[in-house]
């Protein structure tokens, strides 16, 4: 069957191409559009620009749409075809911007360091951890540990020694959590999961070089050798 909106994605690149290959002053409404037309088939320019409409008033912006769990997509009607060329859409965008960042990484570099977390943690709407095995000082991978919801993450520890298990030269690492739409603050959780986390993996001969906690304000640092009791009273839950 003949994609019914191949006459719109002509237009919409004929309008890009005459405003200088930029996206600047289009609407949240028309910028899901855009995305939809190179997303969906067999769906007309009207019923594209419908669902655009709705879309945004569901979701509230670009970002929340583009980056939202696939439930909240199926609900608006969106077909699984659709919703795997949104997803691949939004890990592109995940990967260009991770991508400025060069492994291996020196964590002595703090500012570096901060931009790199903060491209990494840019476009998710729940919390998630990822760990940083490193060798020499520098930060030689990231791997992905688990996810949670928008303010609360769970993961077993076992997850985070079978990935370092798969560096066997690296005895130290950071671990990096976001805390989505909230300051980046460590919270009494935080700074207790992290002391749990430090002591069981140092018994294995890991040692944990920080811990940063990214939120919409910045990043902050659970150091591993943190004043505990000093830092948990003064810490909000």
């Amino acid at each position: 069957m003949k994609d019914k909106n191949i006459n719109g994605k002509k237009e919409i690149v004929k309008k890009f191409a005459e405003k200088g290959y930029s996206l600047q002053g289009y609407s949240p409404v028309y910028i899901i559009e855009i995305i939809l037309h190179f997303s969906t088939k067999n769906r007309s320019d009207e019923e594209l620009k419908k669902l655009a409409e709705d879309l945004i008033n569901n979701f509230g912006d670009v970002q929340n749409f583009l980056f939202s769990d696939r439930n909240s997509l199926q609900c608006m009607g969106l077909s699984e075809d659709e919703m795997d060329n949104i997803a691949f859409m939004a890990a592109l965008f995940r990967r260009m911007c991770v991508d400025d960042y060069q492994i291996p990484l020196e964590y002595s570099d703090r500012d570096m360091l901060e931009r790199y977390l903060k491209a990494i943690f840019r476009f998710e709407l729940v919390e998630k951890l990822y760990l940083f095995p490193v060798k020499n000082q520098k930060i030689v991978d990231c791997r992905y540990i688990n996810e949670g919801i928008e303010d609360s993450l769970s993961f077993n520890i076992n997850n985070l020694i079978k990935v370092l298990e798969d560096y066997p030269d690296c005895h130290e690492y950071i671990l990096a959590h976001n805390h989505p739409r909230n300051f980046c603050k460590p919270s009494a959780t935080d700074i207790s999961s992290t002391k749990l986390i430090a002591g069981k993996l140092r018994l294995l001969g890991y040692e944990l070089v920080a811990h940063y906690t990214v939120g919409i304000d910045g990043v902050d640092t659970i150091l591993q050798d943190i004043n505990y009791l000093q830092y948990l009273f003064g810490a909000d839950d």
